[in-house]
């Protein structure tokens, strides 16, 4: 440690033994007596930092001479060091250690001269004048002799076993030790040793006791040094000897109390006191002198100390301590000190649970309430009354109500605005208020005391306390604790809504933010009160999500506080505005201001350890990330890496893990964010773990599967799925909790989410999931969200065809179709139930099951009801693609006005790249009938492919299923469908989707209807494009909805174009005249170039013709921008 100081010295200091001199002067409290300092010359006081620039060391008269004369302007500046190797504290322990062996030694001399008779006579001389006097006349006796005290205590201890040596020296030193100055002398001339030899060689003497015990007394109450001593020497189980011995001595009883009463103060002597039995003589000294109000006071000041600890305070009540107080309180009712030692007493015995039904069974509180009463103008015994209260009633509702029946709630109410009226701030009037306003706030949250309080005036008295003492946060604590208690209530609710009670509590919060007390308090006062959504609005109005993120701002590593805070921004959040709010909202200034975002991951990282302040955070994270912005700051500040270590940490905590769980799947829907994929490995691992070890537990499988839904969003992922048996605990979950909406509709999600790759589709078929899929929807028929998950599972998984086959089987079919029946006012499952049975269709016999049961009328109906959905008009179109299988179809869907709908869905979401690719998709399909290609035509259908075309040039799906339709229209010998295409500038787009890098196939196509377009006159029909892998569409504008999407890496979709189960109807289907059209077609494939696509797996509905002429089956494409998506529970 460094030290600097700037003095005026009177005058040049030239000699180096001056400039020590003055070191060790100006340094006394550390350099007393270092007589070899090292002193350095500096160039000038320290700039920066603590040390100054050092220019010379002085080790003599010379060097302090040769400093002098360069010194700085402004005068010298020394350094000054400690010698090398000295450890100051160490030498000044060893020389006060020599200090005490020197004084002991001289002590020990003095008593052998004493013993040996030195100075015996003037002893004698002393103590016989003494003798006959009254004891009120020994000081006198003492002083005029003038030797002091030393002559007494000389006779002591020359005449050990002298009774009149002893009992008269007693009087003298107890006398003269009365006066505090006085008692100095006592111990510096060795009187202490020879007092308690005394006590013990004269024990059966009562005057000897008597005036031990009042020496002692004195002494223990004059300095705590004395205490020690007195402690050291054993005196402590001699006075209670004493005063066991002599309980009628009412002075000795008197002083034992007091002596007792002092050193009970301090902690390590208490258990002495304990050890030998003190409890019993207090209590027995009170019960026999139940008049004195001395021994009463001191005992009670005793016994309060001795009750600190629950074992002791166990023994104050089997000694008939209670019963002792309260006598205590009825026959001292007037004495304010009596009560005062009395209320403290009872207020340490009420701080232990087990003592409690003690006092309150031998009826204090009405004793209390009579004490308060009868002492009404005395701040400090109301005070402790309503302190005693406070304690008695904390946690206790049968205490509480023993207060509402004893009509202690006025009372106290009372004393409070009384005292509130004055707006004192002197000591006693605060500390009234401050226990009063801790005794209602332990009572408010009861049901019977709420009324109570109310009715007298409850809530205007604490709000008025709270504005009269805003400068004292103790009490704006209790009143904050007061009125959340009171909220409990509905009625207490809304009154305090008009009474300001929120701008009350802000107040409080901004005006003390580092005071842990009131922002804790604050932060559950608002949690209480935000319940209605009248009352958030309230809340929000004034600030209050600001105020409880500056809380836990300014209380990082505090539990108590983030715990209420969060939780009542959790209930805030419930409404949007309050997200809004609180992802705006910034805190601390300049460079130490935060975000919302940061403050809450903060928090997360300091006390991931504390379970129910942890549950909170991860609370509010799943409520209020549900706004975007602070979702996306979550995730920039690494919220998710606190979730799973929060996790990890927490995995035999199911509430914790439920509300963790709940947090990742806000942060980490619909897809995994790039801040939570490195770590969704370890997730995986921890996600299997929890739901193995709560099997039971309905919330812990359903938000397991809900993060296994997520995680399922990337393909990396697959592979540890399977292997690690999470598809097994899905499925387990779906069989154990069958009634289970929830579970049903996150388990179906999950396997949607797989259903999306190949290699999962097959373990769910395996592992029996498919089975369960349907058995879901059957069970839960009525219910659209698990119907529409269900569908969306079934969807995926109709991929295969393998699964086709199964899904069949097991009624998932009739499954899909009751659910669109039921829920036609449900987009979300009229959309995936269309997208599943166009999957579906893709197998004959499933599809002459579909369309025998209406499912055209079904598309119809729903395109029609939903016009503005994206979602269903993509899946029905989807639909339509795949059940346009023959002519009979084709013309089905035409007279059912399918051609109409398709391009009305075209007009409405032309900036939806999902619809457009699947809506060019069926009218390519149905273009095949020549009555459909005329109304197409005819509603222009070909300038709306050009159209999106142009709108979504880079998108796959479109590009093929667009020029897949163009291929179409310029097959027919009809020049007006060239000459519409040209009209909408058809090249343009073409060569827009040239530029743009697009598969192979679908450059072909671009060249061949190029070629086509630029010819003169109604030549050689133009052939379509060959077949080819050619991949869904990516998201559409605004990137993907929030699930699985049907049409991209991500989504469901159909086999590969020209294969049996393509779109399109197999070669046996096609009427001859088809059939010679195909001919033609493929006798010109010869112009798509040298190598054209053959068959393989791919693209979406209305892909390039299969080898058989067909058009291929696929995926339909994205969810909107903005939209509910795919999978959305």
């Amino acid at each position: 440690m460094k030290y600097t100081v700037e003095i005026d010295l009177p005058s040049p200091v030239n000699t180096l033994d001056a400039l020590n001199g003055v070191a060790n002067r100006e340094f006394g409290y550390i350099l007393r007596e270092f007589t070899k300092l090292q002193l350095y010359g500096c160039s000038g006081p320290p700039a920066a930092g603590w040390s100054s620039q050092v220019v010379a060391q002085l080790r003599g008269d010379q060097d302090l001479q040769q400093y002098l004369t360069k010194m700085p302007p402004n005068g010298p500046v020394y350094e000054v060091h400690l010698p090398d190797g000295m450890d100051a504290a160490q030498w000044y322990q060893s020389h006060l250690q020599n200090y005490q062996t020197h004084i002991q030694q001289l002590t020990d001399q003095v008593t052998n001269l004493r013993q040996q008779g030195q100075g015996l006579q003037q002893g004698l001389l002393l103590l016989q004048q003494v003798a006959p006097v009254q004891d009120d006349q020994v000081y006198q006796i003492v002083q005029k002799y003038g030797q002091g005290v030393h002559p007494a205590v000389t006779a002591m201890q020359g005449n050990p076993e002298d009774l009149f040596s002893n009992q008269q020296g007693m009087r003298v030193l107890s006398y003269w030790g009365s006066d505090p100055s006085r008692m100095q002398d006592i111990y510096q001339t060795g009187g202490f040793p020879p007092v308690l030899a005394a006590m013990q060689q004269f024990n059966q003497d009562p005057g000897v006791g008597r005036y031990g015990v009042q020496f002692l007394s004195h002494a223990a109450n004059t300095s705590t040094e004395y205490m020690r001593e007195l402690h050291h020497l054993g005196s402590i189980p001699i006075v209670i000897q004493q005063m066991n011995q002599w309980p009628q001595d009412t002075i000795l009883q008197q002083c034992g109390c007091q002596y007792l009463c002092s050193m009970a103060q301090v902690p390590e002597i208490r258990d002495e006191i304990l050890k030998h039995g003190g409890i019993r003589p207090l209590i027995a000294a009170m019960n026999n002198y139940p008049q004195d109000p001395i021994i009463h006071r001191y005992a009670l000041s005793a016994l309060a100390p001795l009750a600190y600890i629950p074992e002791y305070a166990t023994q104050i009540i089997d000694a008939g301590g209670v019963q002792a107080v309260k006598n205590t309180l009825q026959f001292h009712s007037r004495d304010p000190q009596v009560a005062i030692s009395a209320l403290g007493m009872i207020n340490e015995l009420a701080k232990h649970e087990g003592c409690k039904d003690a006092l309150v069974n031998a009826g204090i509180i009405p004793i209390l309430l009579q004490v308060m009463q009868g002492h009404s103008g005395n701040s400090r015994v109301q005070a402790l009354g309503l302190q005693c209260l406070a304690t008695l009633c904390a946690n206790n509702p049968a205490i509480q109500a023993g207060l509402y029946q004893a009509q202690g709630i006025p009372a106290i109410l009372n004393a409070i605005c009384s005292a509130a009226d004055t707006r004192g701030t002197d000591e006693g009037t605060v500390e009234l208020i401050t226990q009063g306003m801790n005794l209602l706030a332990a009572i408010s949250s009861n049901q019977e005391c709420r009324p109570q309080i109310m009715q007298h005036g409850g809530i205007e008295i604490t709000l008025q306390v709270m504005r009269f003492y805003i400068d004292f946060p103790l009490i704006q604590e209790h009143c904050l604790r007061v009125l959340s208690g009171l909220t409990l209530w509905p009625e207490a609710a809304a009154k305090l809504l008009q009474a300001g009670y929120i701008d009350c509590i802000i107040a409080a919060m901004r005006k003390y933010p580092e005071n842990q007390g009131v922002q804790m308090s604050g932060a559950y006062a608002l949690g209480m009160v935000a319940g209605s959504d009248d009352a958030k609005v309230a809340v929000i109005n004034s600030k209050g999500v600001e105020a409880l993120v500056a809380a836990m701002y300014w209380h990082p590593a505090d539990p108590h506080v983030n715990e209420q805070a969060c939780a009542a921004l959790s209930i805030l959040c419930e409404s949007d505005r309050g997200k809004s709010v609180l992802a705006a909202c910034v805190v601390g200034e300049g460079d130490e201001h935060a975000t919302s975002a940061e403050v809450i991951t903060n928090s997360m990282r300091n006390l991931y350890s504390v379970a129910n302040t942890l549950k909170q955070i991860a609370k509010l994270v799943a409520i209020a990330g549900l706004e975007d912005s602070l979702k996306q700051g979550l995730l920039q500040a690494f919220t998710v890496n606190g979730l799973v270590q929060a996790l990890q940490v927490h995995s035999e905590n199911s509430a914790v893990v439920y509300y963790v769980l709940k947090a990742l799947v806000t942060l980490g829907y619909p897809f995994p964010p790039p801040e939570m994929q490195p770590l969704c490995g370890t997730l995986l691992d921890l996600v299997i773990a929890v739901m193995r070890a709560f099997p039971s537990e309905a919330r812990i499988q359903e938000t397991g599967c809900e993060v296994l839904s997520i995680i399922a969003r990337l393909e990396d992922m697959q592979e540890p799925i399977i292997s690690k048996g999470a598809i097994g605990l899905i499925c387990v979950a779906l069989k154990t909790f069958q009634a289970d909406t929830g579970i049903q509709r996150k388990g179906c999600r999950a396997f949607a989410n797989l259903g999306e790759f190949q290699v999962s589709r097959e373990a769910i078929h395996r592992e029996g999931g498919i089975e369960l899929i349907v058995h879901s929807m059957k069970y839960h028929v009525s219910h659209p969200e698990v119907g529409e998950q269900g569908c969306a599972a079934i969807a995926n998984l109709a991929l295969d065809e393998a699964s086709r086959t199964h899904i069949a089987r097991s009624q998932g079919v009739n499954a899909v179709l009751a659910g669109l029946r039921l829920h036609q006012n449900h987009p979300g499952i009229q959309a995936f139930g269309l997208g599943a049975l166009g999957n579906l269709a893709t197998a004959e016999d499933n599809c002459a099951v579909i369309l025998k049961e209406g499912a055209i009328d079904m598309v119809m109906h729903a395109m029609n009801a939903w016009q503005d959905e994206p979602r269903v008009q993509h899946f029905a179109c989807l639909a339509l693609s795949n059940f346009a299988h023959d002519e009979t179809n084709k013309v089905a869907i035409g007279r059912a006005g399918g051609n109409k709908m398709i391009i009305s869905s075209m007009q409405r979401h032309a900036d939806h790249a999902g619809v457009q690719e699947q809506a060019c998709g069926a009218l390519a399909n149905l273009g095949v009938h020549q009555q459909n290609m005329v109304e197409i035509a005819q509603l222009s259908g070909i300038g709306l492919v050009i159209a999106s075309l142009k709108r979504f040039p880079t998108e796959p799906g479109v590009q093929e299923n667009g020029c897949f339709a163009l291929s179409k229209f310029l097959t027919m010998p009809n020049e007006s469908y060239r000459q519409r295409m040209k009209a909408a500038d058809a090249e343009a787009a073409l060569d827009m989707i040239k530029n743009s890098k697009p598969s192979f196939d679908v450059k072909i196509c671009c060249n061949v209807l190029l070629r086509r377009l630029g010819e003169e006159g109604g030549g050689a029909p133009a052939p379509s494009p060959g077949p080819g892998p050619c991949p869904g569409p990516g998201p559409g504008p605004g990137g993907p909805g929030p699930g699985p999407v049907m049409g991209s890496a991500g989504g469901f979709g159909g086999p590969p174009p020209g294969s049996s189960f393509g779109m399109g109807p197999p070669m046996g289907g096609m009427s001859p005249q088809q059939q010679q059209m195909q001919m033609q077609q493929q006798m010109a494939m010869q112009g798509w170039g040298k190598g054209g696509p053959g068959p393989g797996p791919g693209p979406g509905p209305g892909g390039p013709m299969g080898f058989k002429g067909m058009p291929g089956k696929g995926k339909p494409g994205m969810g909107p921008k903005g939209g509910k998506g795919f999978g959305k529970m």
